[in-house]
């Protein structure tokens, strides 16, 4: 479980690369200090030499990294081992040791060098952080008792000098520190300030950002100057501070639009880098721009993180809090050209991220590229030409119903079972029955569910004792309850009531296959009906409001724990009150099918074993959603039965009863929640009828005809 928790909180920490491999001709890292001509490789070995990403392992006792630096050849690693805080060193090759710190520290912000010494920023713990376990933590208090640890190359504590104040704030997570003559510039999200060596504040600088919306993501020393990275975090814009050192006053700001700028450092020449989202830069300080050294996407990389880089001995080397490796990126020998592949996604972030970063560092043959298509990048309509012109993506991950129900075509998508059942480990069985059973339409899979929730409804056990419930049966109920009871929270409006009417019920009216849908049925117009009939418009409502039943949208087995804990332990998921035996649904947040387009469908297929994987499980769940594999989902049932459950600090408790609800809701839920489009068509015309301008049928037929021209329109 530890495991599984670890790989779902690298998506929080944003930490990717996670495949090690160690070098076996590793440099030293003295660097050097000469000034050269070129702060890059010669552009005349770019064509026998290509940029690498190089993961090292950490050195014995260290297994998550919060403060990096090089002092005296080594690289200096600062952190949690098993056994609580310590403090490695190594040259990347056999060479490395380690010393144990005051029992006094509980974590380390930061390391610098000065001189020959090593200067340590730590002490009490931050609001929260990432244990030796991976697992995100919660301090009961922050106490803010920081100090500056001096400590030779041998281990020896030369000083440790107590910062003056308690930095207690719960912005004020440091992560970098530089010295120069004598002073320590340390930097958090919203603030930088100087220190003197015996942890006296000389100033500060802030970024006055009521709206939350910059950061400083890093700094770094560059010719006198400490530079500052700032970022918007609703954009690409970004700044880079120029701060003068002696009076910490911000002398120059440059604006770098379309950039977002992550990450600083030098060359081994003293000249700037600048890491952004996409690519690794050099700053050409005459003309205040930036060049590009090396995209991430050249690296097989899609997303990254890091605040920190240098380049050494011709290798870059990178850092960001809570490593589980050294990450360098060196220039090799080319090897092999990879197969490039495409995977159309309709979101700019997350797990999809993480799993292609995961897919592409494990093996040296396949790279997947991304392309987002959505309001706010390559617009959806560019996706249907390039498919209506044979050069649609190889592969498709879909996160949203609407996304899918724009390019829903059988016909376009290969059958995973004929993939599937030609794999020497992965078969049918492997995926959880109910849910393969519900993603299977005409005997075909064209969509690989890489995770699921179940959209039900639960109401008190005392009052309804089995799963599944009839529109007769829950009225029955509600009246002999009486008065005081409602069908439904006070909160739902018509609106809301229309929307989980499509998401449970909408597929019982269209036949996708062929085109055709039948809302003007009687069937239909009595859940418009039901709408109306059951929910409230503008009501005043309140905690002790008493009701029979509550929409449930369950993702995983946190919110079992929190759902039980709530109710006591008495609840039964009665599903949508439709007439059948379980109104309850399945809705898919990730899933990912092959194109027939594509030149390498057996390549493209890798990937989408790669999620079937008990690591592929872990990160496309994220430890909150339950996992679509038999077998991690019922591994992530038996830890959180054995107490391991355990996420943002806390302990999320489930009882047998728990499961047994848990499994008999799975096994009784056969269908996909079908929600694309078809709440805003219905809406208008629904809306009238809730509000008293139009009649049921007259609703009905109005939401049959559009629904029939948008069937059309998407065959």
């Amino acid at each position: 479980m530890k495991k599984l928790l670890l790989a779902a909180l690298c998506l929080c920490c944003a930490f990717i690369l996670t495949a090690c491999s160690k070098s076996p001709n590793a440099d030293d890292l003295a660097g050097t200090s000469s000034r050269q001509a070129s702060s890059t490789l010669a552009a005349s070995d770019s064509a026998a030499l290509v940029p690498k990403a190089i993961n090292y392992e950490l050195p014995d006792g260290i297994v998550s990294v919060t403060g990096q630096c090089r002092l005296g050849g080594e690289l200096w690693l600062g952190g949690f081992g098993k056994e609580g805080v310590v403090l490695c060193h190594t040259d990347l090759n056999e060479n490395s040791g380690s010393f144990v710190l005051p029992e006094s520290i509980e974590f380390i912000y930061a390391l610098c060098g000065q001189g020959d010494n090593l200067v340590v920023l730590c002490g009490s713990l931050p609001v929260s952080y990432y244990d030796a376990d991976g697992i995100l933590t919660y301090s009961d208090s922050i106490a803010g008792e920081l100090e500056l640890l001096t400590i030779s190359q041998d281990g020896t504590i030369i000083s440790q000098a107590p910062l003056r104040e308690n930095y207690d704030d719960a912005t004020m997570r440091f992560k970098l520190m530089y010295e120069l003559e004598g002073s320590y510039f340390i930097s958090c999200q919203s603030t930088l300030i100087k220190l003197s060596s015996d942890g006296t504040e000389f100033g500060r600088i802030s970024i006055e950002n009521s709206t939350q919306t910059q950061q400083f993501f890093s700094i770094c020393m560059y010719d006198g100057k400490l530079v500052a990275c700032i970022s918007e975090l609703l954009s690409t814009d970004s700044q880079l501070w120029i701060i003068d050192p002696l009076t910490f006053e911000v002398v120059e700001k440059l604006d770098f639009p379309g950039h977002s700028i992550i990450g600083a450092g030098v060359d081994e020449t003293g000249n700037l880098l600048i890491n952004t989202r996409t690519a690794l830069f050099s700053f050409d300080a005459e003309n205040k721009t930036l060049e590009e050294i090396l995209s991430w996407e050249q690296l097989y990389v899609t997303y990254q993180n890091f605040a920190f880089v240098e380049q050494v001995s011709g290798k870059y080397l990178f850092y960001q809090p809570y490593e589980d490796s050294i990450t360098t990126v060196e220039y090799l020998p080319q090897d092999s050209s990879r197969i490039e592949l495409t995977l159309a996604t309709d979101v700019a972030y997350g797990e999809v991220y993480t799993l292609v970063n995961n897919f592409n560092t494990s093996q040296d043959e396949v790279q997947i590229n991304i392309k987002v298509y959505n309001e706010d990048n390559l617009p959806m309509e560019l996706l249907l030409t390039e498919i209506s012109a044979g050069h649609g993506p190889d592969i498709f991950a879909f996160t949203m119903d609407e996304s899918l129900g724009q390019v829903k075509a059988s016909s376009l998508y290969v059958d995973l079972f004929t993939l599937l059942d030609e794999d020497p480990e992965y078969d049918r069985t492997d995926i959880v029955p109910n849910l393969l059973s519900a993603m299977t339409e005409n005997d075909a899979l064209y969509w690989l569910p890489c995770k699921f929730n179940i959209l039900t409804f639960v109401a008190p056990e005392s009052l309804i004792d089995n799963p599944g419930i009839s529109l007769a049966e829950s009225e029955a109920i509600l009246i002999e309850l009486g008065d005081k009871y409602t069908m439904l929270p006070k909160w739902v409006s018509p609106e809301f009531m229309l929307n989980w009417t499509i998401k449970f019920s909408s597929g019982n009216f269209i036949d996708s296959d062929a085109g055709t849908c039948n809302f003007d049925s009687p069937e239909f117009i009595a859940l418009l009906e039901l709408c109306k009939e059951w929910t409230h418009n503008d009501e005043d409502y309140s905690a002790e409001d008493k009701y029979l039943m509550c929409y449930e949208p369950l993702p995983g087995l946190t919110r079992l724990s929190g759902l039980s804990s709530y109710m006591g332990g008495d609840y039964c998921f009665v599903g949508f009150p439709t007439g059948s035996e379980n109104g309850s649904t399945f809705l898919i947040p990730l899933k990912l099918a092959i194109s027939r387009q594509s030149e390498y469908i057996s390549e493209s297929y890798e990937f989408l074993r790669y999620t079937l994987s008990d690591e592929g499980q872990a990160i496309a769940s994220g430890g909150v959603e339950f996992c679509a594999t038999q077998s991690a989902l019922q591994n992530s049932i038996d830890n959180a039965l054995a107490g391991e459950l355990i996420l943002a600090g806390m302990e999320w408790k489930i009882s047998e009863s728990d499961v047994e609800k848990f499994w008999a809701l799975l096994n009784s839920t056969d269908t996909v929640s079908s929600a694309g489009a078809e709440f805003d068509i219905m809406w208008e015309a629904a809306s009238a009828y809730f509000y008293g301008t139009r009649t049921a049928q007259e609703a009905a037929e109005i939401i049959q005809s559009r629904m029939r021209i948008y069937l059309a329109e998407r065959s």
